[in-house]
């Protein structure tokens, strides 16, 4: 999604879509804190990507929960490692 044309476009009419519907949306693949704010302003439930946190062990997730350092945290787990994690927006 760039700053603005029609990626932006796009974006914002598929949120208005999931949302009519009455749809949960998570944007996966979220870089830049431009990214993020504007998500956010569409009204995106929940977000993930490398802004947040790029993906690490398991027992480091588990680590940061556990200490109160991150909260409402989605994550998809494999046996190795958390692959991917969510956070709301």
């Amino acid at each position: 999604m760039t700053t603005e044309g029609k990626g932006v476009q796009l974006v914002r009419m598929l949120m208005m879509l999931a949302h009519d519907f009455n749809m949960e949306v998570i944007a996966e693949g979220v870089e830049t804190e431009e990214q993020y704010h504007r998500l956010k302003a569409f009204n995106c439930g929940w977000i993930q990507g490398f802004y947040f946190m790029r993906p690490a062990p398991k027992e480091v997730i588990e680590a940061l929960i556990e200490g109160g350092h991150v909260k409402n945290v989605l994550t998809f787990i494999d046996t190795e490692a958390i692959v991917q994690a969510a956070v709301p927006a």
